[in-house]
């Protein structure tokens, strides 16, 4: 992703922001940008679908303006989850202080 478009989404991230997923099935669902890292120079993006108290986590990519999300693999999922949950544990204690 280019700098300048990670400035713009680094940005976007500090307001409300919602992403609508689509799934094979046509169905659609509304989604929360919670977070997003980086990590062993891949990005990820979790989301939080409207009226559920679970996060889904993606790989992220932006390609011409376009978003792209890809799947987690179990190892890849296990490694990221944490990354994120440590994340967030770091945002609430610069909250507390």
């Amino acid at each position: 992703m280019a700098e300048n478009g990670k400035d713009n989404y680094d940005e976007a991230l500090n307001e409300d922001q919602f992403l609508t997923l689509e799934w094979e099935d046509g169905s659609a669902v509304e989604c929360e940008i919670i977070d997003h890292i980086d990590l062993d120079g891949k990005q990820y993006i979790a989301l939080l679908p409207v009226d559920e108290d679970q996060a889904i986590i993606f790989s992220y990519n932006e390609i011409d303006g376009e978003v792209e999300l890809g799947n987690l693999e179990d190892e890849e999922f296990e490694k990221v989850s944490k990354a994120f949950m440590d994340d967030f544990s770091d945002e609430e204690e610069k909250e507390e202080k």
